[in-house]
């Protein structure tokens, strides 16, 4: 909310409590169509590069306080960079207060490491260019220390960025996959068999692969 006010932008709602309910889903109003609607929310205060390192460095302070010693920023560079930013210039400003947080941690007495994963995102053409991004940043000042593929599933099938996952084989850079949550088996199969994911997000539907007693199981009633 105080970004948002720094910013000019208007929220859902003005009391604090009240906007949590919404992001939480206990409070209705506004309805969204999908989760990813209010990510636009808090990436629309993360535009410039002060916004964005404040976050990172609170971030890095939250884990701290709940006993956190290592710690991975899974986020997607192309919604940050509507107000001028580069790509490799939103990196940074992450790893700008990645590395604040760490060192006011440590300080304190509780010492962490934090660490980014770049997202493409599935209902994007872009996710070539940021396991480009992924790449260049791999490993060296900025901590990103991997890709990941992110954002609505059904609909937007994993092998759409089997393209991205075979440059980031072939760079030596592990990537993850949100797969199997919004969509079924099927998805989860794609996401291991065509993009050869070595971490899977999520992945609740894979218990749909199963039977107990002969009988499949569903994610519903298992």
């Amino acid at each position: 909310m105080e970004l948002a006010d720094e910013q000019g932008i208007s929220l859902p709602h003005q009391d604090p409590g009240i906007l949590a309910g919404w992001f939480q889903g206990t409070v209705a109003e506004p309805i969204v169509t999908h989760w990813d609607e209010k990510f636009g929310i808090t990436t629309r205060v993360m535009q410039d590069a002060d916004a964005i390192a404040r976050v990172a460095r609170e971030y890095v302070l939250e884990l701290a306080a709940d006993g956190v010693v290592y710690g991975e920023t899974r986020w997607a560079p192309e919604k940050h960079i509507d107000g001028g930013l580069t790509l490799d210039e939103a990196v940074e400003a992450v790893a700008a207060g990645l590395g604040e947080g760490e060192r006011i941690a440590a300080a304190a007495g509780r010492p962490i490491r934090v660490r980014q994963l770049l997202c493409g995102m599935r209902t994007s053409s872009r996710s070539a260019q940021i396991a480009e991004l992924a790449i260049r940043h791999h490993d060296v000042g900025a901590g990103v220390v991997g890709f990941d593929i992110a954002g609505e599933e059904r609909g937007h099938p994993a092998a759409d960025h089997a393209a991205a996952c075979a440059r980031l084989h072939a760079a030596g850079v592990p990537f993850t996959f949100h797969s199997g949550e919004g969509d079924g088996v099927l998805s989860l199969q794609q996401t291991v068999h065509e993009c050869h994911a070595q971490r899977i997000g999520h992945g609740v539907r894979v218990v749909e692969d199963m039977r107990l007693d002969g009988r499949p199981l569903d994610i519903r009633t298992a």
